[in-house]
């Protein structure tokens, strides 16, 4: 059996991270010790972190001038995007993939705190069999974190 979840219906949020800081905060929960750099901000999920910090008033429109400057702050650090999962959302013995038209560098797709997979390369499908991580009943934390992008490509 498989189970087909519409991502894009969850409340998302999107908090900035050290590189790797979010790793030291109990699996990317706010409620850890470590709390992240920016946000937590209501998110549009998909959506680019650029567009979401933007539309908080973080960033200044990049296409006006010299403002992209102001925005390079963003390429270093790692962004994650959280939601939940409700409680009876998974089905009992289905399979769940995790499947993107594109996930836009590298990072890792974390669930209730653990690393559940990896995804690298732009501009491809992504897929991620989550059927173990969601096995247990109940409500699921579920998060993208992204890594920072390649030195050379800054802006």
């Amino acid at each position: 059996m498989s189970s087909r979840i519409d991502l894009g219906t969850l409340a998302w949020e999107l908090t900035g991270w050290r590189p790797d800081a979010w790793r030291l905060a109990e699996g990317v929960t706010p409620a850890g010790f470590l709390r992240p750099e920016i946000g937590p901000l209501r998110a549009k999920f998909p959506g680019s972190v650029q567009r979401n910090l933007r539309d908080a008033g973080l960033l200044p429109d990049w296409n006006d001038g010299l403002n992209s400057r102001s925005a390079e702050w963003v390429e270093h650090r790692h962004w994650c995007f959280a939601a939940t999962l409700p409680a009876g959302a998974v089905p009992a013995g289905a399979t769940v993939e995790l499947h993107a038209e594109t996930l836009d560098h590298a990072g890792w797709v974390v669930v209730d705190g653990r690393i559940a997979g990896e995804f690298c390369g732009a501009l491809g499908p992504v897929t991620v069999d989550l059927t173990a991580a969601l096995a247990p009943s109940g409500p699921h934390h579920l998060a993208l974190v992204f890594d920072s992008p390649p030195d050379e490509e800054g802006q």
